[in-house]
């Protein structure tokens, strides 16, 4: 069953799905809630907190996928009260009692409905179509037959959204927009009893604390209180100083003034740092060209290394 679309996106998400079509019989499908490799237990957090969490209930393997979800609905960025309460009559009634299941930890004004999406929801990148698939779309003087292509909408995962951020995360999730599945994977091998972090937004890797505190106080109101956040003193300093220069790389490269020598030893320097930093995941910088062009880097390097040892 497709989620719920906001008639706004609707044509966008649509297209996308239609131009994403494949014949593949690898395509992911649903997995079943009550075979989920983990459990929701209450978890305290390094911050003294108390939480719900995901706990692994068996080892789970690097790149082995945990859980396969699709949104539940798709609504548009910057929603005010009474747009998200239209929307929500909108959906189905088992869409409706997944939302407000879920944890409302925004300020009473936004409501229970919106408060739900604040706190739950993902804010998706949304893929840019061929011309073929955009010509529904307004050009950039406002002139054609529809709305301007979204670039950001926010997705809701009730089960996904179970799981707790770390900005050290052991788990990543990626969409496959054939089907607006979203699947977690692991990125590190997983004991059981041990809690499942994903990253709610991107290019964290690029922030220091305090940068990363008042992103995700502003988008998703908590303070994290993750391993990398609860360092003190000079192992604070250390990954602040890393992040820093993670993030200086990146705008170096994206502004397109490094020669390509420099950019392959800035894409060596950044996985140094990523690696000290014990960051375990592919990270998304806040530009997209660095991000492919720094998974393409990584790939090679793999490809190169495993030739060498043959």
């Amino acid at each position: 069953m497709l989620p719920y679309i906001a008639p706004s996106l609707r044509a966008h998400i649509l297209n996308i799905l239609l131009s994403h079509a494949s014949d593949n019989d690898s395509i992911p499908v649903e997995s079943d809630s009550e075979e989920d490799p983990y459990t929701l237990r209450s978890t305290v957090t390094k911050g003294g907190s108390t939480a719900v969490g995901a706990f692994a209930t068996c080892d789970i393997e690097r790149g082995e996928p945990i859980v396969t979800e699709r949104a539940i609905c798709i609504w548009p960025q910057e929603l005010k009260r009474e747009e998200a309460e239209a929307l929500f009559e909108q959906m189905s009634d088992h869409a409706r009692d997944a939302l407000l299941a879920l944890a409302n930890v925004a300020p009473s004004d936004l409501g229970e409905v919106l408060g739900r999406r604040a706190t739950n929801g993902f804010n998706v990148e949304v893929p840019e179509l061929e011309m073929e698939w955009a010509g529904v779309y307004k050009d950039e003087k406002g002139e054609g037959k529809g709305e301007i292509r979204p670039s950001h909408a926010g997705f809701i995962f009730p089960r996904i959204a179970r799981m707790n951020h770390s900005c050290l995360n052991n788990a990543d999730h990626a969409i496959d927009w054939s089907n607006l599945l979203m699947t977690v994977y692991a990125t590190t091998p997983l004991a059981e009893g041990q809690e499942i972090t994903i990253e709610y937004t991107s290019a964290l890797i690029q922030r220091t604390r305090a940068e990363r505190q008042a992103i995700l106080q502003d988008s998703f109101m908590f303070s994290c209180a993750c391993e990398c956040c609860s360092l003190t003193g000079e192992a604070l300093a250390a990954s602040d100083r890393r992040r820093k220069e993670v993030n200086e790389i990146v705008v170096g490269i994206a502004s397109g003034g490094f020669e390509r020598p420099t950019v392959l030893k800035g894409f060596a320097r950044m996985a140094q740092l990523i690696e000290e930093e014990g960051y375990m995941g592919m990270p998304e910088f806040s530009d997209p060209g660095v991000t492919g062009a720094y998974h393409m880097w990584v790939q090679m390097v793999k490809r190169r290394m495993a030739s060498e040892e043959d």
